[in-house]
């Protein structure tokens, strides 16, 4: 299968994947209570939180021996799940000996201690299970790496509602996702050494000491990154109730689509980049990195305004009335979405300046940390989600801003293409006229009205991008002939 190939199979299954986390959110936040609900992010937060750590980007490093040491795949293996699982092994214990409860107090939430005693062997098993995408990958095997952890999102989804249905409580959802997460750890396990038939299953002392050192400075800055997204929920869990939390975690979400095509891009980009600057030929491999932003925000930018305006309507069709006040939130993390028109580290890191891309995400996170705790006092849930905004414009973009001005040779006002990008916020802003109406039709419901304007938007939209030449006619024609195949497609029989 070629790249794109690839890319596209594994884009499909994060669409899916995360499609699944959607629903399940959703489902649970209206089955469960708003401090049961609060109980079962907070478990998956303290995963979020200690898995890059714990981790230390050992998964990654997969990518790099297994096609290094053909012959003996298996051994390498062994040797990552070793590490893996003796680092969700510790962690589990210090959760079953008196961690739960640290956490807990430290969240303001009794029901989180219990939780976390089941969660320890959650933990126990998906820290070994997250080997499984970058074996299989490095195998060849993109299809299946798709497929199983669709599948496992999909049983996770049906058992969870399932027991939350009969029993709402958040011990019984996370017993059931600690279950699910069980049984496709035994799959994937299975798979990864069907993989890697190669080798002996005896690990090498030598081999566990070159994966960590290959991964510990690649986990430094996977922790940084991840724990710069992840402080201002822990910051709100901590000094906050769990009914606050509940209604802050459910608005502190970010389009995943928009992610979706910035990390497709990225992906891209990088290796032109890299080799645009290996040859000495930095301005092409900017100006590379500009085009794509100009195209990206295309669509970044009607969807900020879209989803702004249609905020409401879409947090109770996703979490019910029950989260309306998740819209205020909601609303200030759209703010985060010109910053994710184009990566910034692709144009760091294709220039070799790594380490500054790890300098941004620890000043990110020193930047929300010192804005967060006063801003909570000034404006409360909301001034958590201002912190987390204005952290990453003034901490962390404007930082990477500045280096990549001064690697690529630019004035600060050139590193972004800033009047293509006034093109397409001035369209998405003047199209949102038809969007109005909206806001006084409450004789109808959200999906009606997310169904009638949303779809009058991005026709409006694309008509002006057409019209004022910001996309090309064959651009329109290729869209069309790929939605007149698919419909041959579907007919045939």
């Amino acid at each position: 299968m070629s790249r794109s190939g690839k890319a596209l199979v594994l884009s499909s299954g994060k669409l899916l994947t995360t499609g699944f986390s959607i629903v399940s959110v959703a489902i649970l936040a209206r089955l469960l209570t708003r401090d049961d609900y609060a109980t079962y992010r907070q478990v998956l937060l303290v995963f979020s939180f200690a898995s890059p750590l714990l981790g230390l980007a050992l998964p990654q490093a997969l990518y790099y021996f297994i096609p290094q040491s053909r012959g003996r795949e298996r051994t390498v293996l062994v040797e990552n799940l070793l590490l893996l699982g003796a680092s969700g092994l510790v962690f589990g214990a210090a959760l079953l000996l008196g961690g739960n409860r640290l956490i807990a107090e430290g969240f303001n939430n009794d029901a989180l201690a219990p939780a976390l005693l089941v969660a320890a062997l959650y933990f126990a098993v998906m820290l070994p299970g997250s080997a499984f995408p970058a074996c299989m990958m490095a195998n060849g095997h993109a299809v299946l790496v798709a497929l199983v952890t669709a599948g496992n999102r999909a049983l996770a989804l049906i058992i969870m509602v399932t027991v939350a249905w009969f029993y709402p409580t958040s011990l019984a959802v996370v017993c059931a996702m600690t279950a699910c997460a069980v049984v496709g750890f035994v799959v994937e396990l299975v798979l990864m050494f069907r993989a890697c038939r190669a080798g002996s299953a005896r690990p090498r002392w030598l081999g566990l000491r070159q994966q960590l050192s290959f991964s510990v400075p690649l986990g430094i800055a996977s922790t940084a990154s991840i724990a710069s997204s992840l402080i201002d929920k822990t910051i709100v869990s901590a000094r906050s109730t769990p009914d606050e939390f509940a209604v802050y975690v459910n608005g502190a979400t970010e389009i995943p689509l928009v992610n979706i095509v910035a990390g497709s891009v990225n992906s891209v980009l990088l290796p032109d980049m890299s080799r645009l600057c290996a040859e000495g030929k930095k301005k092409e491999a900017i100006g590379l990195w500009q085009r794509a932003a100009a195209k990206t925000s295309l669509v970044v930018f009607p969807v900020l305004v879209m989803f702004w305006i249609l905020a409401p309507d879409i947090i109770t069709i996703l979490f019910s009335e029950k989260y309306s006040e998740s819209v205020h939130v909601f609303r200030v993390f759209l703010l985060l979405l010109p910053a994710r028109i184009v990566y910034f580290g692709p144009a760091l890191i294709a220039a070799g300046r790594n380490k500054l891309v790890l300098v941004a995400a620890i000043s990110g996170l020193a930047g929300t940390v010192a804005l967060a705790i006063p801003m909570m006092k000034f404006a409360g849930i909301v001034g958590a989600a201002l912190s987390a905004v204005l952290s990453t414009y003034l901490f962390q973009i404007a930082l990477m801003v500045r280096c990549i001005a001064r690697e690529y040779r630019l004035s600060l006002v050139d590193v972004l293409p800033l009047a293509s990008l006034g093109r397409s916020f001035l369209v998405a802003a003047l199209s949102s006229a038809v969007l109005v109406p909206s806001l006084y039709l409450d004789s109808v419901g959200p999906i009606v009205r997310l169904g009638v304007f949303v779809p009058a938007y991005c026709l409006v939209v694309a008509v002006a991008y057409y019209h004022w030449g910001m996309v090309s006619k064959q651009a329109f024609l290729g869209v069309l002939g790929r939605l007149r195949v698919g419909r041959r497609q579907i007919e045939t029989p």
